[in-house]
């Protein structure tokens, strides 16, 4: 028992209460024990993530994803996160993490075109390989035809007043990226920064 246990007795000096430390009281519970943590998304090799809500077998192909952002030149990315329809995202709005996710690693005729990817599981494995950092920004600018830019999304002090909410970027750490791709280089067929014009990836719902 611990030391700092303090006890009350009956008539007969018998134990009847004992007084004890909150936080000893909490371990008693079981109420101080860390929930146990889910298994990382992340492979064992660092290569790929899975897909939970992608159905059997979906992953984010790691070598073709950081191939595809080193080639755009892409920096940062709004992420997205949107639990609509595939065929619901503005033509803006495929410049960005989630329905890229849904366009290049799923298959075509998956049924789960139509669920969100882009779990708070699926950012925390992506950031949990160093290549990348989430980060909030007052203002995501997604022109078709050009890169989310960091500074442009970075709104000045004095127009703040103009913006209710941030919006959730992936940002990549370029170092990390670098030395990634030179040990992992992608081998297969390559994504293009108009992947949903690419015969390959285009979503029906374009044709």
């Amino acid at each position: 028992m611990n030391s700092k246990a303090q006890f009350i007795y009956d008539d007969a000096q018998q134990p009847l209460y004992a007084i004890l430390p909150f936080a000893e009281y909490k371990r008693l519970l079981g109420e101080d024990q860390l929930a146990p943590q889910k298994p990382s998304l992340l492979s064992e090799d660092g290569l790929s993530i899975r897909l939970p809500n992608g159905g059997p077998g979906a992953a984010i192909d790691l070598p073709r994803f950081v191939d595809y952002w080193a080639r755009s030149g892409l920096l940062s990315m709004p992420i997205n996160q949107r639990a609509k329809r595939f065929d619901q995202f503005e033509r803006t709005e495929l410049f960005s993490l989630e329905p890229f996710i849904r366009g290049c690693f799923l298959s075509k005729d998956s049924s789960y075109k139509n669920t969100m990817q882009v779990t708070t599981e699926v950012i925390g494995a992506l950031v949990e390989t160093g290549m990348f950092k989430e980060v909030r920004y007052d203002q995501a600018q997604l022109n078709e035809g050009q890169r989310f830019d960091r500074d442009k999304a970075l709104v000045k002090e004095e127009d703040l007043h103009k913006y209710s909410r941030t919006v959730k970027c992936l940002e990549i750490v370029e170092s990390e990226v670098l030395k990634f791709l030179k040990a992992h280089p992608h081998k297969g067929q390559c994504i293009n920064r108009y992947w949903f014009l690419d015969e390959y990836y285009k979503p029906t719902f374009l044709k």
